[in-house]
């Protein structure tokens, strides 16, 4: 199956830059969603054999789109973060799992959907992840750049106390 259109849509507007150097001049940079098209956007250039930019910039990055936690946060169960922070944070649970599905549409969960599946998280540049404590992403965010610096990607991740989704 096709990946989704955004995603294809970032990987065509980014041959050009990165195609005409190296990326070093290059950052990524994506908030929710955007977050997960800038990651995904950098796995594809590098296995494809594109330059790669010099870094990214996520905030409050929606990285794993098949987190069971959504399923869950509606009936109050679990400690996950979208059972901790839905009474405070804008981002419904039932939405989410809409747009996450019509996202993938017909397309296999892959990296290329929900980068938090990659194996070759190793390949990423540098890092910087800001999201809020109160936000109902906050345990997958985590779990990432956690995933990301076991790999050895360098990661700065600023969690912002107080601050729900997509703060800034």
């Amino acid at each position: 199956s096709p990946p989704p259109a955004a995603w294809d849509a970032c990987l065509d507007a980014s041959r050009g830059p990165l195609a005409r150097g190296d990326g070093s001049r290059i950052i990524f940079a994506g908030d929710s969603a955007g977050g997960n098209l800038a990651v995904t956007t950098i796995l594809a250039c590098e296995a494809r054999g594109l330059p790669t930019p010099a870094g990214a910039i996520l905030l409050s990055p929606w990285l794993d789109l098949r987190d069971p936690a959504v399923a869950a946060a509606g009936s109050g169960v679990g400690g996950s973060s979208w059972a901790r922070h839905a009474a405070v944070d804008y981002l419904p649970a039932d939405l989410t799992e809409i747009c996450a599905r019509h996202y993938r549409g017909a397309a296999e969960w892959s990296e290329l959907v929900s980068p938090a599946m990659s194996c070759r998280l190793g390949c990423l540049p540098p890092l910087h992840v800001e999201y809020g404590e109160c936000e109902v992403l906050s345990d997958q965010v985590e779990a990432f750049c956690r995933a990301c610096a076991a790999a050895g990607v360098d990661v700065r991740a600023e969690r912002r106390a107080d601050m729900v989704h997509n703060f800034l």
